[in-house]
């Protein structure tokens, strides 16, 4: 079937064959009678963009100009205390956004790149000091900081190239001090304190899941892939 291209006639738009009910001239004719009933008249939003621009910005300054009584900000303060206290307040603050896995690991590539282009990695103390010890005691060899690719999707805090050895330094409290061991009764006595304190607490609540998810799981992707990985605590 040959393709043609068709509007009243005219060679425009594309189309396998003319479509059904399809009359010469006809949409050609339908402009034509708006357009001659609408000749002569004003648009219907002429003056109306400059005049919704001074209402806006008459609010925005009577906002801006908006002054509160002591009294009436004591008030705000107190409700806003209150509501705070609230638990189901609290969770809906810190309702954090869900992503796919597939989104999360764009989100995660792209914070990656931006923080290796910027060279605006967090370190701390004990991350700098180990960094001189590894250059000295690796002096001739390639040392990558927040190191990542597809066998540990991680951002590694050292990788030592020359002998494929990835390094954890996991010094800081929400690591738990040891690797997480749901047999192990310390683990246990230590996860439940910090489960008493993450009803009150957001930090305990993510150092919970860094000890006991995160943790976990780069371990198991090292095993899994058979990495020469070595954490430090």
């Amino acid at each position: 079937m040959s393709r043609k291209w068709y509007n009243n006639g005219k060679i425009n738009v594309f189309r396998e064959n003319k479509p059904e009910g399809f009359v010469e001239g006809m949409l050609q004719s339908s402009r034509e009678k708006m357009s001659k009933s609408k000749k002569g008249k004003p648009s219907w939003n002429k003056g109306l963009t400059k005049e919704m621009d001074e209402r806006v910005n008459n609010i925005s300054l009577t906002q801006k100009n908006r002054v509160f009584s002591e009294e009436h900000r004591k008030k705000i303060s107190e409700s806003t205390k209150r509501a705070m206290k609230d638990p189901e307040v609290k969770k809906k603050l810190h309702k954090s956004k869900k992503y796919s896995k597939e989104s999360l690991k764009i989100k995660l590539s792209k914070e990656y790149l931006t923080k290796k282009k910027n060279n605006s990695f967090n370190t701390s103390k004990p991350e700098e000091e180990l960094y001189q010890k590894l250059q000295e005691e690796y002096n001739s060899k390639h040392i990558y900081r927040n190191y990542k690719e597809e066998r540990y999707p991680f951002y590694c805090d050292f990788y030592i190239l020359e002998d494929d050895l990835f390094i954890e330094l996991n010094n800081h409290w929400t690591h738990g001090g040891k690797p997480y061991d749901p047999e192990d009764i310390e683990c246990q006595q230590k996860l439940k304190l910090w489960q008493e304190k993450a009803k009150q607490s957001k930090f305990y609540e993510n150092a919970i899941k860094t000890w006991t998810e995160r943790d976990v799981e780069k371990q198991r992707v090292a095993k899994e892939n058979n990495l020469n990985y070595k954490v430090i605590y």
